[in-house]
């Protein structure tokens, strides 16, 4: 079966400083309209507004005055996708203000989401030195570190974060994750399930802690757990699929045919939900069922090793042994060995 694993969270910490009012009229009010628009999410608006804001300052004004604005145009520009003017606009914030740690902070979340981890844990490294209990820095570092696979730093800058803000589930759920991923389950088990006791609307902590009572063979336990993901979040594709592997571990494969195919109707193209389906036909001798799941796979993979395998199978059951023989020799040239024993057994051929 294939499952879909883990899910973590990354929050967009974005610190608003308000002006004073020592500033010429049009200066102030373009920076408070763009502001605004900001906060409503009219993106394009507040570039508009905050460039003519930065237009009509002087250097009377001072430059953090000036930082400030940089700052809020460049978190517009972040929303937008438009990474690169995003970090022109925060390299300028902290050229006017070196010690600006939000422009940092903001500039690392940029770094992260274009997948540059090493500059991303820089810019939140630099942060903290600033401001020594800065929980949304660790909290961004932590999921940077989590990203390069550093999971002994991560667990440490999520613990930072959790003492700095106990009541922070996603730092618990993220915190889970790192665990998890060095083999530490038990303490994985802990903060998924802390978190849930803290907020039991997050489906996150729920999916991940199905994922992990799944891995260890509790599959009542993990069905329980993706059942909570789907009525908090009822487009939960991935929900369906792995509760599905765990109807079909426990052998209610009619069960787990309804939540694969429910998995495919939110999510086309679910190349794993098509597999585990097909299995499931196979295990019910339902082979058509099969074959047609299988080819869906391997249109959506054409080099799917064993979808030609299992495929080759089912037309193997149905006495169709031309196209068996198709698949299962595919399925060698792809590199799945299972296939040349199956020919070698089957066919009596050395293929």
């Amino acid at each position: 079966m294939r499952r879909i694993l883990n899910h973590f969270s990354f929050l967009f910490f974005l610190l608003f400083v308000f002006l004073s009012n020592n500033f010429s009229e049009d200066f102030l009010d373009f920076y408070k309209k763009g502001e605004r628009a900001l906060n409503q999410k009219n993106y394009d608006e507040a570039i508009n507004y905050l460039s003519k804001s930065i237009k009509s300052w002087v250097s009377r004004y001072g430059k953090k005055s000036l930082s400030i604005v940089y700052n809020l145009r460049g978190i517009a520009y972040s929303e937008l996708g438009e990474y690169e003017k995003a970090i022109e606009d925060f390299q300028e914030a902290i050229k006017l203000n070196p010690k600006y740690e939000e422009a940092f902070n903001n500039r690392g979340i940029v770094y992260y989401n274009k997948s540059d981890y090493e500059k991303a844990i820089e810019d939140f490294s630099e942060a903290i030195r600033l401001k020594k209990e800065y929980k949304e820095a660790f909290y961004n570092r932590g999921l940077a570190f989590l990203e390069i696979g550093d999971y002994k730093g991560a667990v440490e800058d999520f613990s930072e974060t959790i003492r700095l803000d106990p009541i922070n589930v996603e730092a618990y759920n993220n915190r889970g994750m790192a665990y998890l991923r060095m083999g530490l389950e038990d303490k994985a088990l802990n903060d998924f399930t802390k978190g849930i006791d803290l907020n039991p609307e997050y489906w996150k902590s729920y999916f991940n802690r199905g994922i992990l009572y799944s891995e260890n063979k509790e599959h009542n336990k993990a069905i329980e757990d993706f059942s909570e993901v789907i009525r908090l979040d009822p487009a939960n594709a991935e929900a369906y699929n792995n509760r599905g592997i765990c109807y079909a571990e426990i052998e209610e494969f009619e069960k787990a045919i309804l939540d694969f195919t429910q998995a495919i109707k939110l999510k086309h193209d679910y190349n794993e939900a098509y597999f585990n389906r097909g299995v499931c036909h196979q295990k019910i001798e339902e082979h058509q069922k099969a074959i047609d799941d299988f080819s869906e796979v391997i249109r959506i993979n054409p080099s799917d090793s064993e979808a030609f395998y299992r495929r080759g199978l089912s037309y193997y059951n149905l006495e169709m042994k031309e196209k068996a023989l198709s698949d299962l020799k595919k399925a060698v040239d792809l590199g799945y060995d299972l296939a040349r024993e199956f020919l070698r057994k089957n066919y009596k051929i050395d293929y």
